[in-house]
């Protein structure tokens, strides 16, 4: 698919949803920072769109597009939504963290048995 086969059908989808995406030229003047990108994201990103043809920005400003109308279509859930355990994991998570828990009540009570045999050892050398 070309890149205008693509762009004509990211803005029919997001026509779709109530989003007019053509001929919005107020939206291309303005400008946008990304911060906390990887090095290596903007790189590829950059190499990617270099090999289609596009300028960056219009290529991240396609490909936001249509990852959003991929998302907005498919009804998925939000991040936080998608990241809630279920009770199976919760329950797991509870196994570990009493594990976790009683292994370091044992590295608490060896260091405290460590120490003071150090101490006594330290007393008899004096």
């Amino acid at each position: 698919m070309s890149i205008d086969m693509a762009e004509a059908a990211t803005n029919d989808r997001l026509q779709g949803y109530g989003v007019d995406n053509a001929g919005d030229a107020d939206r291309e003047s303005r400008q946008w920072t990304l911060k906390g990108l990887a090095p290596e994201t903007v790189e590829v990103t950059r190499e990617a769109a270099k090999r289609s043809g596009m300028k960056l920005n219009s290529f991240v400003s396609l490909a936001l597009e249509r990852a959003a109308a991929e998302v907005v279509a498919s009804g998925a859930k939000s991040r936080v939504e998608a990241a809630e355990p279920t009770s199976e994991e919760i329950h797991d998570i509870k196994a570990e963290l009493a594990k976790v828990r009683a292994r370091s009540e044992q590295l608490e009570s060896t260091v405290h048995s460590m120490s003071a045999i150090l101490l006594k050892l330290c007393a008899e050398r004096l």
